[in-house]
Order: structure tokens, then C-alpha cells, then sequence
């Protein structure tokens, strides 16, 4: 029993320890779920809601900047990159970042959906 103990007070401590050390250094354990909840919808027949979904934020402009072009950039001599303004809507970063949301909901539900490897929610 004394072993037992002494093993559970040393994994408390060390993993006490362990987890300050790294909330020290700026590492978080908090566990992004977003595509977990994403997978899920999308295994369960939701893709043209939420297809939907980033359609009416890309309409509303909330996905990014309606007036950056997400292609028309210049490079300082400094080699930063500034993003030129753009007219063309489809230019936008507010489309392009509505695409790459479709192109990963696409890709999601092919791995799922078509492989029909029957995958569950776990």
C-alpha cells in the first residue's frame, strides 16, 4: 500500500510540476475541439448548414477583410509583405478564408462520409 501511495504522490507532484513548468513557458493545454465539433456535424448530415453558415458571414464580410486582396501583395525593402486594397469582392480575404472554410468541410466529409469506412464519432 505504502508503494502505491508514494507512486500516486509522486505522479501528483511531478505532473503538478510538469504543468507549471509549461503554463510558465506559454504552452496551453487546452484542447481545441473545433474539429472534433466540426467532424461530428458533418458525419451527421449537417454540411449544407453549415455551408450556410459561412455563407451568410461571408456576406455579412466577418470572415476577414472585404477590402485587402487576399493575392495583390508588395514586399518592402524590409521584406515585409503589405496586402494591397481590392474592389473585386472575389479578390477579398473575406472570400478566400469562405473558401478555404468550404475546402475543409469538402475535405472532411471525404474522409468520413466517402470512404465508407463506417468511422464513428470517436
Amino acid at each position: 500500500m505504502e508503494r502505491y501511495s508514494m507512486s500516486f504522490l509522486g505522479g501528483a507532484l511531478g505532473g503538478g510540476i510538469f504543468y507549471a513548468k509549461e503554463a510558465f513557458n506559454g504552452a496551453s493545454y487546452k484542447r481545441d475541439k473545433s474539429n472534433e465539433e466540426l467532424a461530428t456535424l458533418i458525419r451527421n448530415g449537417h454540411i449544407g448548414e453549415l455551408r450556410d453558415e459561412v455563407e451568410k458571414l461571408r456576406k455579412k464580410g466577418k470572415l476577414g477583410s472585404t477590402k485587402l486582396s487576399a493575392s495583390n501583395y508588395e514586399t518592402t525593402s524590409k521584406g515585409k509583405i503589405v496586402w494591397l486594397t481590392t474592389n473585386n469582392e472575389k479578390d477579398s480575404w473575406n472570400q478566400k478564408i469562405a473558401d478555404l472554410i468550404n475546402d475543409k468541410i469538402t475535405a472532411i466529409d471525404t474522409v468520413i462520409n466517402n470512404n465508407q469506412v463506417g468511422l464513428t464519432d470517436d
